[in-house]
């Protein structure tokens, strides 16, 4: 049962492969962010990488989302590679009954902090086009059906399209925003 009387609110934070930068930085924000608002943290956190399954030491570390110590959750989902581990960390923080935010992704029903990807691309994609006016030009995107990646890749084609060039399918492939997956895109 949860101390009433305790000095300071506990905040559970929710995320995977704590070994990718974007994540780390993430989290150590997040957590100076608690800090100053006298908030304690709690994180519940994995290892695996892209394309491995996730072991059930590894799944079940995020049902410490059930213990009776959080005043609210945050959810990091973009961080949780597999559907059905993700569909499983929502739903139970959605059963514990606290407060809750998802980080970077939309999540339906519920309180999502997402970020604007696409205008700084279009700026990058722009700037490359435009100023650089390379003669072929190849991209690489994350992952296939990740909102993310099709954000960049519809930006890619419309930068494209705005200026008079056309896109060729044989120059574009997804590396699932990971190094070996891309090593063979680029091969």
């Amino acid at each position: 049962m949860k101390d009433q009387n305790r000095k300071h609110k506990v905040i559970g934070i929710i995320c995977a492969g704590l070994h990718d930068s974007g994540t780390q930085n993430t989290l150590q924000a997040l957590i100076e962010e608690a800090q100053a608002r006298d908030c304690k943290v709690v994180v519940m956190t994995n290892f695996t990488y892209y394309h491995m399954e996730y072991s059930p030491a590894e799944i079940d570390i995020f049902d410490l989302i059930n213990k009776p110590v959080y005043d609210g959750l945050i959810v990091m989902p973009e961080s949780i590679k597999s559907q059905s581990v993700w569909e499983k960390v929502l739903g139970e923080a959605k059963a514990s009954g606290l407060p809750f935010v998802c980080i970077d992704r939309d999540v339906p029903d519920c309180v999502s902090i997402t970020f604007d990807y696409g205008t700084a691309f279009e700026q990058v994609m722009r700037h490359m086009i435009e100023v650089h006016k390379p003669k072929r030009i190849n991209f690489i995107g994350g992952m296939e059906n990740n909102s993310f990646s099709e954000e960049r890749f519809n930006v890619f084609k419309k930068v494209l399209e705005e200026n008079g060039r056309d896109f060729d399918p044989e120059r574009f492939g997804y590396g699932d925003f990971w190094e070996n997956p891309t090593l063979e895109v680029l091969d």
